[in-house]
């Protein structure tokens, strides 16, 4: 079988990398592959896995801790690992480091354009120097949209080492309810990079008062999002249920 690790350096919650994960582990079923994910510190994720039957190991209680490049390069070495795979910042500098140090061949999966995640210009800066500095032990690039792809080659990423893999979804069989009224339903982490303030808008500018919206997710611009609704006259019909595990 071919050994593949995933590094996970965590986040502050359940997001677009994490469900990829989970619909990745909980669906492959190529017999010649074995995955398994290396987590620094235990998150919604590594217990998400934990409940489809997968167990990661854990490396460290903290994201940035430089004592793991070792151990986790160690680690890969003594098993026999052919690939290490990363997806963020953190985790690819990280994979990176090891992937330099101990000849283990590097892929990253990119989800999302690195200068649209950072609202704070200094941090935006440091992580894109880290980025560019640290890529060259890279040999592989998997995009999950044209775009983002279009935006990694005008980075500089040479176009033969990216390509682009949609994510995947569960197929659910749709099934019609009666009704009152119709429901607009939306569904991601609550930054401002996903835009929740635009569909909030665009709903306002509706005519039909029997209509809702329900946005399920968390994340930091949950506050700002519920002002916003209010603010524009339509907080008594949208809607945040949180974090849901079934959507």
């Amino acid at each position: 079988k071919k050994k593949i690790a995933i590094l996970y350096s965590g986040g502050k919650s359940f997001g677009g990398i994490e469900q990829y994960l989970v619909s990745l582990l909980n669906n492959v079923k190529d017999e010649s592959v074995e995955f398994e994910v290396l987590s620094l510190g235990n998150w919604d994720l590594t217990q998400r896995l934990k409940e489809i039957g997968v167990n990661p190991v854990i490396f460290s209680d903290r994201r940035i801790n430089p004592r793991v490049v070792s151990e986790i390069g160690k680690y890969l070495r003594a098993h026999n690992f052919d690939l290490l795979v990363s997806q963020g910042t953190v985790s690819n500098a990280y994979a990176r480091a090891i992937s330099w140090i101990y000849k283990i061949p590097n892929l990253v999966t990119v989800h999302s354009n690195q200068a649209d995640d950072y609202s704070n210009p200094i941090v935006r800066t440091i992580y894109g120097f880290v980025d560019r500095a640290f890529r060259f032990s890279t040999v592989k690039y998997i995009a999950v949209s044209k775009y983002i792809r279009s935006k990694m080659i005008e980075s500089g990423i040479s176009a033969k080492n990216i390509s682009v893999i949609y994510n995947g979804v569960d197929f659910v069989e749709a099934v019609s309810r009666p009704h009152k009224r119709l429901v607009i339903g939306s569904v991601g982490r609550l930054h401002q990079v996903k835009g929740f303030d635009l569909l909030i808008e665009a709903f306002s500018l509706l005519e039909n008062r029997r209509l809702r919206l329900k946005i399920a997710g968390n994340g930091d611009e949950l506050d700002n999002l519920k002002s916003l609704a209010n603010e524009l006259g339509v907080g008594d019909r949208v809607e945040f249920v949180g974090f849901q595990k079934d959507i």
